[in-house]
């Protein structure tokens, strides 16, 4: 409420804000030991409405979707809990409004404590494998972390025909190619591919394989950066039912800090 400067009289305007939902942004960070950050973080409204209703004239309502706070210092802590971040902040940010009803200017301060979490997205399959000469179509799944700084991130493959060669495709988009160059499976990596050429396995009697790759020393140099989503898939040697290739499904992964 916006006080009547004459005692006893109604509030001049009264100012009701609803809906308001806030984004919250910040420049690339440095986390210090222990978990502590220091930053620049920009609040912008991406919903809600002003409402002013103003002792005489007319009430307006204002949409403040778009409406950006000030580039303000924040300083807070972040932690882990498994593949959980948290983030705990005190905040202060204001806005500054006006009503295009009276072309009254002001502000509004947001103060509190600002929480969040973000738990690393689990690994998800896709695409469809052939059968190959095991009788049973190839699976792909991962195990550890997708956390790129833990470089613990490991790939398993089962259902495959024993004793054969196989390496894994990874990129970061999707297709689906069946029987591709020959092969008897299909292509759910798309262009540009990259080949773990140099990390061939083997079947073995199980007619399965697992493979960590250091994510310090990608092909071609790739680095994976947080957030990026790639995919994987094994290409493997196969006699269904002459000597060609097989595939097995897709894997994506979306890669946590």
């Amino acid at each position: 409420k916006i006080p009547n400067p004459v005692p006893g009289f109604p509030p001049l305007a009264v100012v009701d804000i609803a809906g308001l939902e806030l984004e919250f942004t910040s420049i690339n960070t440095v986390i210090h030991a222990g978990g502590t950050f220091n930053t620049t973080v920009i609040v912008t409204a991406l919903a809600g409405t002003l409402t002013v209703t103003p002792l005489v004239g007319q009430q307006t309502v204002t949409d403040l979707t778009g409406t950006a706070g000030d580039p303000t210092p924040m300083s807070g802590t972040l932690t882990q809990s498994g593949n959980t971040l948290n983030v705990t902040s005190a905040q202060m940010s204001t806005f500054t409004f006006t009503d295009p009803g009276s072309g009254i200017t002001g502000t509004i301060d947001l103060v509190g404590d600002l929480v969040g979490d973000h738990t690393c997205p689990t690994p998800v399959n896709y695409c469809s494998a052939n059968l190959n000469s095991s009788g049973a179509a190839g699976s792909i799944s991962s195990s550890g972390s997708t956390r790129i700084q833990d470089n613990g991130f490991v790939l398993h493959a089962n259902q495959l025909p024993t004793s054969q060669f196989a390496y894994f495709l990874m990129s970061e988009s999707e297709t689906f190619v069946p029987n591709f160059g020959g092969s008897q499976g299909n292509l759910c990596v798309g262009s540009p591919q990259f080949r773990f050429s140099g990390n061939v396995l083997s079947t073995g009697g199980t007619g399965s394989v697992t493979f960590q790759p250091d994510l310090t020393n990608l092909p071609q140099a790739v680095v994976f950066q947080p957030g990026e989503q790639w995919n994987f898939q094994l290409w493997y040697r196969d006699v269904n039912p002459s000597a060609t290739s097989n595939t097995t499904d897709g894997l994506k992964v979306v890669w946590c800090p």
